[in-house]
This record gives structure tokens, C-alpha cells and sequence, in this order.
């Protein structure tokens, strides 16, 4: 995350965390739709080995989203 732009981590905080909104510049926005790309296959990612390993679901994707909130947080 530290080589994106401020204004995209916020962007993504506000999105993803609920963080206050942010408005991003033209350029900002190929690499804000990659870090949500990279989000949702992590997502995916945790449906597949909860649904193998037997586990919630629902904990496991909402773990992947509180990591992710607290690394954005740290920036």
C-alpha cells in the first residue's frame, strides 16, 4: 500500500472501512480499482478454504476485510 497514493488508501478506507469519503484524481483510479481487485480475490480466497475446511464463512472473509482495514489504518 505505500506505493499508492494517499488519496487512493483513503479512498479504499472510506470504501472497504468505512472511512470518510475522498475525491481521487484521474490517475488515481487504475491503481484504486487494483488494490479492490486484490480485495475481492482475497475474499474469494477465504470463501474457498472456509467452504473446504469447514469453517464460517462469514468470519473468515470479515478476518480478510478487519486485516485489511487495520493495514490501511497504519498508513
Amino acid at each position: 500500500m505505500s506505493e499508492v497514493s494517499t488519496s487512493v488508501q483513503k479512498a479504499i478506507a472510506h470504501n472497504v472501512c468505512g472511512a470518510p469519503p475522498v475525491k481521487l484524481t484521474k490517475a488515481d483510479w487504475k491503481p484504486y480499482a487494483q488494490i479492490k481487485k486484490m480485495l475481492q480475490i482475497e475474499h474469494k480466497l477465504a470463501k474457498e478454504n472456509a467452504e473446504t475446511n469447514g469453517w464460517n464463512v462469514t468470519e473468515e472473509t470479515t478476518a480478510v476485510t478487519e486485516q485489511f482495514c487495520a493495514a490501511v489504518k497504519t498508513r
